[in-house]
């Protein structure tokens, strides 16, 4: 039976590749206006979501029916194969039934020479009828109903190119309930969707862009997180994640749109998120009905969601532990302040320029101000300040930002020796080699970054990972960074690339946490 089944699906699969690829032009007849008859021939008949009748004087040597129905009163020499379908069977089939998500109904003149398989149902086979070889049945009475469901949805909607049509019933009770699911996501997240909104709104371009990378790079992200082995039981969540997070994206989507129209017509349910929402809603709803521009904006608003999500949870991310904007001016110079942190050499200078008018105004334009070193002393003493490096603080030079070459010097470095350690403990050899130095490559860099700043190559080239303000890392700095660094090699690696152009040399990873790499003076190492 098994091998039965494998062979009639190879078949299968050829006829409908030679259905949907290339057919000799002289063998191709019209049938009617709809032309889904892929080809009619005496050697063929290959027809595609529409009836066919064999007649009674007419011999087909095979027959391949998707999405339609087929009449055999004559005979088919060979096999009948009907996917999605039913079958009124009064003739002879000389070679095999198979019918999957179909009905049949044989009458008393019915023979099937070989085997006859049937998933799905009703089957309704007259007692007179013959089949010569076994009879499988596999009763499914409502996948029936199932494909029928699906095939009025490709004619309607996927072949036109649009999300939903009122012809087809079950998009609109799909479109009512997600419309529920946007409104409740919209009451329960309403902050997550303001800054998503306030994102979109001056950079819609952007946005869209930065969604559209995203979403390209989501496959090769699950695929390597799947590699890992360990990783493959973080998939399902991780789909959940992006799912939920595309569902945010959608209401600012449509909450923009809502406050554009509204801002336009000098209305005042422009100002207010529900009214917004529901009016957004409705227009893109309307949208997704016209056929080839409902698939066009559906293309337009994910894109849009995705992006406007991400930008939203970086800038929120990058708010809730305190980061600075990237700092102007001279970007390659950071220094370190009284209290430890590393600042720019620009902000240096700003503060210098400063301080100045604030003396002059305390001491009426002497140049000197008695109140100023008491005033600095008491916020150094009561100032407190995150975990800093103590090293770096008795160093009064300057620590230049690490430029490209060093930083892929001491990834170097950290590659050879976490690929002899894995080779020492016999990990990298075999199946799981690959997936054993993702993740420890991953371990490798969190561990190090959180607890010393560092890596072993970073120590050897004295590289240092800072936040922008010239701060350690916390650990979920760290994390975020380790996990960003993903999407830095997916693309060929261009988001590491990208220190080389980058103004501030920071990876694309470095940007979304909010870090940069620094060039220390110190000579004691890391791990002495």
């Amino acid at each position: 039976m098994k091998n039965f089944l494998s062979q009639k699906l190879i078949a299968f699969n050829m006829l409908f590749l030679m259905a949907g690829m290339w057919f000799p032009p002289t063998e191709l007849q019209a049938q009617e206006s709809g032309n889904s008859t892929l080809r009619r021939s005496n050697d063929e008949l290959i027809v595609f979501n529409r009836s066919e009748v064999v007649s009674s004087d007419e011999v087909i040597r095979n027959a391949v029916v998707i999405g339609g129905d087929i009449q055999v009163d004559g005979r088919i020499e060979r096999d009948l194969i009907v996917v999605g379908g039913s079958v009124t069977l009064n003739g002879e089939i000389g070679g095999d039934l198979i019918l999957v998500g179909g009905k049949l109904i044989a009458g008393a003149d019915a023979l099937v020479e070989h085997k006859g398989v049937l998933i799905g149902g009703p089957f309704v086979i007259d007692s007179r009828g013959t089949f010569n070889e076994d009879l499988f049945q596999f009763p499914l009475p409502g996948l029936f109903s199932f494909l029928s469901g699906i095939k009025l949805w490709m004619t309607h909607c996927f072949i036109l190119m649009r999300p939903f049509a009122i012809a087809v019933t079950w998009t609109m009770v799909l479109a009512g309930l997600l419309l529920l699911v946007n409104f409740l996501t919209l009451i329960l997240l309403g902050n997550a969707v303001d800054q998503s909104v306030k994102v979109l709104e001056p950079k819609p371009i952007t946005t869209f862009f930065v969604g559209l990378l995203g979403l390209i790079l989501l496959g090769p992200l699950l695929i390597l997180v799947t590699a890992t082995g360990v990783g493959i039981l973080l998939v399902p969540f991780f789909i959940c994640a992006i799912s939920a997070a595309i569902i945010v994206g959608k209401v600012a989507v449509y909450t923009s749109l809502g406050k554009r129209i509204g801002h336009r017509a000098g209305a005042n349910w422009g100002n207010t998120s529900i009214a917004a929402f529901l009016i957004g809603s409705l227009i893109m709803f309307l949208f997704y009905l016209v056929p080839f521009l409902g698939g066009l904006a559906l293309g337009v608003v994910i894109p849009l969601a995705f992006g406007a999500i991400l930008l939203a949870g970086i800038q929120m991310f990058r708010a809730e532990v305190d980061f600075p904007a990237p700092i102007s001016g001279k970007p390659l110079v950071v220094q370190p302040s009284d209290a430890g942190a590393a600042i720019s050499h620009s902000e240096v200078a700003s503060k210098a320029q400063d301080e100045p008018q604030d003396n002059e105004a305390d001491d009426g334009g002497n140049g000197t101000s008695s109140k100023e070193t008491p005033h600095r002393e008491k916020k150094e003493s009561t100032g407190t300040n995150p975990p800093s490096y103590n090293s770096e603080q008795a160093h009064a030079g300057h620590y230049e930002r690490a430029g490209f070459w060093a930083r892929i010097a001491a990834t170097a470095l950290d590659f050879v020796l976490v690929f002899v350690g894995l080779k020492i403990l016999g990990l990298i050899d075999g199946q799981g080699g690959f997936r054993y130095f993702i993740l420890m490559w991953m371990i490798y860099h969190i561990a190090l970054w959180g607890w010393k700043g560092t890596t072993v190559g970073g120590t050897i080239m004295k590289l240092r990972l800072v936040t922008l303000r010239g701060e350690a890392p916390l650990w979920g700095t760290v994390v975020i960074r380790s996990l960003s660094s993903l999407f830095s090699g997916i693309p060929l690696g261009l988001g590491f690339l990208w220190v080389g152009w980058n103004e501030e040399r920071q990876s694309w990873h470095d940007l979304v946490a909010g870090t940069v790499i620094i060039r220390t003076q110190e000579t004691k190492a890391a791990f002495a």
